[in-house]
């Protein structure tokens, strides 16, 4: 019985304290794309010059653990997020546009590594990365198309076509 009132005093000081979700807003989501951009960028410049090491295959595993949660912030962030205004809107589907580009690329390097990849012994691990990215990905894209003007949105549907099948070649690279 004391267990039942003590759970039950828990439980409403944790629902009344708890905050109420806050909504974001399009610097908010901005930022969180620049972020993704850099984590990308990083992960990108280590896998280029990745020789097979498994001090190296740490650092990669360290950055994608970055990146994942860069995406986790900004698919929160943006499913929080009102409709844009046309230059919000604007500002976010430029910087999409270069996070896209980024991506793809990124994809090729990490394409490219396969082999080396495979020599160290991780490609089951980093093949369950890629997934893991492309699926936080599709969903960002998608939360993003949602609050964009129409226009933008179907130039962000663009570049994610174009994100989807670099990680296409990705995941039949590893698989």
């Amino acid at each position: 019985m004391l267990t039942k009132s003590l759970l039950a005093t828990l439980l409403a000081v944790s629902v009344a304290t708890a905050s109420p979700i806050t909504k974001r807003d399009a610097s908010t989501v901005l930022s969180d794309l620049k972020t993704i951009l850099s984590d990308v960028e990083t992960l990108e410049s280590v896998v280029s010059t990745w020789d097979g090491s498994l001090l190296t295959a740490l650092t990669i595993l360290t950055d994608y653990n970055n990146l994942k949660s860069a995406l986790d912030t900004a698919i929160t962030d943006t499913a929080a997020t009102s409709a844009l205004s046309d230059s919000d809107s604007s500002s976010i589907t430029s910087e999409v546009q270069t996070l896209g580009t980024t991506i793809v690329a990124t994809l090729d390097t990490i394409i490219d590594k396969e082999s080396v990849a495979a020599s160290a012994g991780v490609t089951s691990t980093l093949l369950s990365s890629i997934e893991t990215l492309e699926t936080d990905t599709n969903t960002l894209g998608a939360d993003l198309e949602a609050i964009a003007t129409s226009t933008d949105a179907e130039t962000i549907a663009s570049v994610l076509s174009e994100v989807d099948a670099a990680f296409s070649s990705a995941v039949a690279a590893y698989s």
